[in-house]
This record gives C-alpha cells, structure tokens and sequence, in this order.
C-alpha cells in the first residue's frame, strides 16, 4: 500500500515529485485547503455525476488576498468557479454567510450574452442557475480515504447551496479606439445586477478524495 504524502521543499532536502502536472500554491495561507479532488456529486440521495478523473475533477487554491479565510473553488462539472469567505478549519469549514446577498458571484454564469447591444439604452435580463454559491459545510480530512488501488488520500466532502437568479445587463458605449468605424459608436454589455430567484435554489452534496498523481487511481 502506498500513501500519499504532500512534500514541502526545503533547503537541502531530497524531493520525490509527484506525477501531478496541475502545480498547487505551497506558499499560500490557505495551503491546508489547496490540491485537486477527483469527485461525485449528489442532488439529496440521488447520484447525479459518478468519479470521472477528467469530468470531475474540483480545484480548491488561494486567491489573491491570500489568507485562509478566503478560498477559490473550480468544479469542473457543476460549472463553478467562485471565491468563498469560509470559517473554521479544515477539517470542518463553511461560508461565512450562507445567503445571497453575501455569496460572491460564480463567475462562469454572469458571461455577457453573445450578442452585442445596438444603443446604449439596451438592457436585458437572463434567468440562470448557480449565479451564486454558499457551503453549506465542508471537511477535508488528512487520511480518510483508501483508493480502489489501495492508496491512502485526503477525503473531501462539501455540501453547497447553489442560488438561481435573475441576471441583468445594461449597455455601454466602448472606448471609441475599439470602434471599426471611426465614426459609427460599438456598444459592450456591462453586469448591471443580479436578483435572487428562489424557486431555482438547489443544494448538493460532493464527495471525494484528493488526487493521489497515481495512474491506477485515475476513474474513466
């Protein structure tokens, strides 16, 4: 059986390299929460989404205040990519707020529709799912999980309430150097406001373990 150990690098001291090509932030203050998880998700008891090494792959890292009261949070599958104000450790930690008006914007579902205003009066709303994201409660624990292979990880699982929403944009004219024509204004659609829709509100629930870089670990 063989176990895996995160390895910090130190001055004169031998390192082994793991086969992960996905480089983690050692030097962050949120270090305990970074890695990579392979992981499987739930709406209430119902299996949605099984282990997929490529498909549901889910990246915790440190952003750009760099403490460990914040954390990003990248998951391929449910289409989230959204910094979180957590509090507690990381063996048990959760947003800070769970409601909407505290929960930062998921990034991936305030795009700008694909097609550009014509006036700068032009305004339109989309209804959309997981605009915002609250955990609900969440644990990495150090040792908890035994691959199929026989290989000792990290176990993660982290409940999240994902908020629907009604997202506005209005229009703005661009900087006249962007326009084609010199003299023939070009609009751009800016984020105007993000209003809670209730009845599209759902939570999951997201198991899983910390990526081992070891091939007989990797699920099709």
């Amino acid at each position: 059986m063989r176990t895996y150990f995160k390895l910090f690098l130190m001055v004169g001291t031998l390192i082994f390299a793991s086969c992960e090509k996905e480089v983690e932030n050692w030097s962050t203050e949120a270090v305990e929460y970074a890695g990579k998880f392979i992981t499987k998700y739930y709406d209430g008891k119902k299996l949605i989404k099984a282990y997929n090494t490529n498909q549901t792959v889910l990246y915790v890292s440190n952003t750009a205040t760099n403490t460990d009261k914040q954390i990003f949070v990248k998951a391929n599958y449910m289409g989230i990519q959204s910094k979180f104000d957590i509090a507690g450790t990381p063996a048990e930690f959760k947003s800070v707020s769970s409601s909407f008006a505290k929960a930062h914007n998921n990034l991936l579902a305030i795009g700008v529709p694909g097609t550009p205003p014509t006036s700068a009066s032009d305004v339109i709303s989309d209804d959309r799912a997981n605009v915002k994201v609250a955990i609900v409660s969440a644990s990495i624990k150090k040792g908890g999980y035994t691959t199929a292979a026989g290989n000792v990880t990290d176990k993660f699982d982290m409940t999240i309430k994902s908020y629907g929403g009604t997202v506005s944009f209005k229009a703005k004219v661009k900087p006249k150097e962007k326009w084609v024509k010199p003299n023939v204004p070009e609009y751009e659609w800016i984020l105007d406001k993000i209003v809670e829709y209730p009845a599209a509100n759902k939570t999951y629930r997201i198991e899983g373990f910390r990526h081992t870089g070891f091939h007989e670990d990797d699920i099709k």
